[in-house]
């Protein structure tokens, strides 16, 4: 035969275990939102451009030369990040994906997309 309360759980212990649970469950939910290519890991990194609502942002932006430029595509249409002048073409970045660039000399960079040229950037790379 078993003891009263022998195999269950004090109620002392749910009340420990329960915002230890909350708290495992809130630094799972930061760490998935938090991935690379996310649209909030794009936001906060300062080498990163995320195209949504048919726009560039930030920009213009600034970055020093040689550095790894990671553009997001937030929108669900196709889009590009085309310099101007050549320099650089990501070529077609689906709808939640995204691309890298790398511009190598300082100045200043005018971009668009090919396939929607009323959406302008720039990206100013100092030395």
């Amino acid at each position: 035969m078993h003891s009263p309360g022998v195999g269950r759980i004090p109620s002392v212990l749910y009340a420990l275990l329960v915002p230890l649970v909350a708290a495992v469950a809130v630094v799972i939910t930061l760490s998935v939102t938090s991935e690379p290519g996310s649209e909030i890991a794009a936001r906060t990194r300062p080498n990163a451009i995320t195209i949504k609502n048919f726009a560039f942002s930030p920009t213009p932006i600034q970055v020093t030369a040689g550095t790894t430029i990671t553009i997001t595509n937030a929108d669900s249409a196709v889009h590009t990040a085309t310099a101007d002048r050549g320099g650089f073409d990501t070529g077609h970045i689906e709808g939640g994906g995204h691309a890298t660039v790398t511009i190598g000399a300082p100045g200043t960079y005018a971009y668009h997309c090919d396939i929607h040229p009323d959406m302008k950037g720039s990206v100013v790379v100092s030395g």
